[in-house]
């Protein structure tokens, strides 16, 4: 999973630190964050991953599984996580 990019390029580092070739990183997921795009393109190594949270939510949009109101939360929480989490903050329960 990556998130911002920041565990996946501390580890790619310590890869390169102990003399590893590294070409790029590879994930099965991303939330597609700006954060982890612009993290990835300033060290230089390509980030491949097999999903991403964009074709999460049209499957899922598609089954039935999520609403037009979901899919719009979704789309608020990706531009805005953190924001998000705050305006959401004791709504659950």
């Amino acid at each position: 999973l990556v998130s911002t990019g920041g565990s996946a390029l501390s580890a790619a580092e310590a890869l390169a630190d102990a003399g590893a070739e590294v070409v790029a990183v590879l994930a099965v997921f991303t939330y597609g964050f700006d954060e982890a795009e612009a993290a990835f393109e300033a060290a230089g190594l390509p980030l491949v991953v097999l999903t991403d949270v964009a074709a999460l939510a049209e499957s899922a949009r598609l089954s039935g599984a999520l609403s037009d109101d979901d899919l719009a939360s979704l789309a608020d929480w990706r531009r805005d996580p953190a924001g998000w989490s705050e305006r959401f903050a004791g709504r659950a329960g």
